[in-house]
């Protein structure tokens, strides 16, 4: 992470808020990209997103308003 500092436990809640590349990463890793595609295309994302494992750390282009409805996925549990 930019900050230099790694290590500890943290929620996937306070990782994505505080864009933890790490915990994203690793989650990538154990489920795979495609699952990540999959989720990401049912909550709401229309953009076309490549199945690779950078997805983690936010690599397609979407627009401000499919991001926002995609994450308030989340917020509406």
């Amino acid at each position: 992470n930019s900050d230099g500092t790694v290590g500890g436990y943290l929620t996937l809640r306070k990782a994505l808020a505080n864009s933890v590349n790490i915990v994203t990463a690793r989650v990538m890793k154990n489920i795979g990209p495609q699952v990540v595609a999959d989720y990401a295309h049912r909550m709401g994302i229309e953009s076309k997103l490549e199945v690779v494992h950078s997805l983690a750390l936010g690599t397609t282009d979407l627009s401000v308003m499919e991001l926002t409805s995609a994450y308030a996925t989340i917020a509406n549990k």
